[in-house]
């Protein structure tokens, strides 16, 4: 049960997304590349195609799945085309797909693992966890919340920022106070939408 909640803990941290308004993929669409040649490969790394992101790792003899704005869509199957690098739309409507996702950004927000919180939401419970949190809406839908509102072995730690510039904050459970001699596990989760 403990080893769950670190997992989740962890998950829950780094699945954060931004407290800034939700980012729209109206027409974007997500392509599966065949990557057959170091090539192929090197062609596709190349593209310059405004906006296009990898959703995967390009390599040889493998398939490669890639985000293309609508703007870019007739280049980049050009380019493909040009190359006979073969390909097939894997997500037809990017944001059809992210829609579906649940978020819940409403300041009173519950804690709960099957919706999608706000980075401070998330903050917030971490900080509620280590005792340094006024008081969150904690969903009483699950045994999982039955655990005192602070734990003393908890602690939280900045390792460095996002690429947007926010910090990236992970906890720390140690239950001896002298767990810098010990091994650690370190987990990280996320989900992309």
């Amino acid at each position: 049960m403990k080893s769950s909640l670190a997992i989740a803990l962890f998950c829950l941290a780094a699945a954060a997304s931004a407290s800034s308004p939700r980012v729209r993929y109206d027409g974007y669409k997500v392509f599966r590349v065949v990557v057959d040649s170091e090539e192929s490969g090197r062609f596709l790394g190349e593209l310059n195609v405004p906006g296009l992101e990898f959703w995967t790792d390009l390599r040889v003899a493998a398939t490669a799945d890639v985000m293309v704005p609508p703007g870019g869509q007739r280049a980049f199957l050009a380019a493909l085309d040009s190359r006979g690098i073969g390909h097939s739309v894997m997500i037809e409507d990017v944001e059809a797909l992210a829609s579906l996702t649940k978020m819940n950004t409403a300041p009173d927000a519950k804690m709960d693992w099957e919706t999608y919180h706000t980075l401070d939401t998330i903050y917030a419970y971490l900080d509620l966890l280590e005792g340094k949190g006024q008081s969150l809406n904690l969903s009483s839908t699950s045994n999982i919340w039955s655990f005192p509102e602070t734990y003393e072995f908890v602690s939280t730690e900045v390792i460095g920022q996002s690429y947007e510039g926010r910090d990236m904050r992970v906890i720390k459970i140690c239950r001896s106070g002298n767990c810098g001699d010990k091994p650690g596990m370190y987990i990280e989760g996320g989900t992309y939408v």
